[in-house]
């Protein structure tokens, strides 16, 4: 476990600590599959960028089985855990994940972002996201330890690593169009030309 008090001489209740959640010696990944990029929104604070992510009856699963976990082998640090006071019967150090059916994310400073192109996937920019799907890749690294809202020290922490983005196909109708107003400009530009030989040849 690892202590981040940024304060000098911290209070118990001051201090931060984060400790790691793996699985098999590997983190703990979760993909939410193609969503439709009108159902996730992506905004911006002076804390950093987050991203409002709608939350399937599998992720959810993934989520509670998490959750059950760590609340019964979580280990509060001493310090938090003595001076910590429930407030009633019901009342525990850790705060659940919002139970709604958008949770927020912070998004990783290494966050990666992708755009599918045939069969292979390139590297975009954040702002080079648009309209289609997108597939999202969240992880859950570990138990943050701290005096939080709501009488509450500890709590899991996520956040966004990456985007795969996947274009909305043309269409069709539109496709369609395009050809018919080019082959029409084509057409159009032959008759024009056509005339205008005939025209030439009349004057001579």
């Amino acid at each position: 476990m690892e202590e981040t008090s940024k304060v000098h001489n911290p209070t118990p209740l001051q201090r931060k600590f984060k400790q790691a959640l793996r699985y098999d010696d590997h983190s703990v990944v979760l993909q939410t599959g193609m969503l439709p990029s009108t159902d996730v929104k992506i905004m911006h604070n002076q804390y950093g960028d987050y991203i409002l992510i709608p939350v399937s009856p599998y992720i959810r699963h993934q989520l509670d089985i998490i959750e059950e976990y760590v609340t019964l082998n979580m280990d509060i640090p001493t310090p938090l855990a003595q001076e910590w006071k429930a407030r009633d019967d019901k009342d525990t150090p850790y705060r659940k994940i919002w139970d709604g059916n958008h949770i927020c994310l912070p998004v990783s400073h290494w966050c990666t972002y992708y755009k599918k192109e045939g069969d292979h996937s390139i590297p975009i920019r954040c702002d080079e996201l648009g309209e289609g799907t997108w597939d999202i890749l969240f992880k859950v690294n570990g138990l943050y330890y701290g005096r939080h809202k709501d009488n509450k020290i500890a709590s899991l922490s996520m956040h966004m690593e990456s985007i795969l983005y996947i274009p909305k196909p043309p269409n069709v109708d539109d496709i369609i169009d395009q050809i018919l107003n080019s082959s029409g400009t084509k057409r159009k530009s032959e008759k024009n030309a056509t005339s205008k030989r005939k025209s030439k040849k009349e004057n001579c």
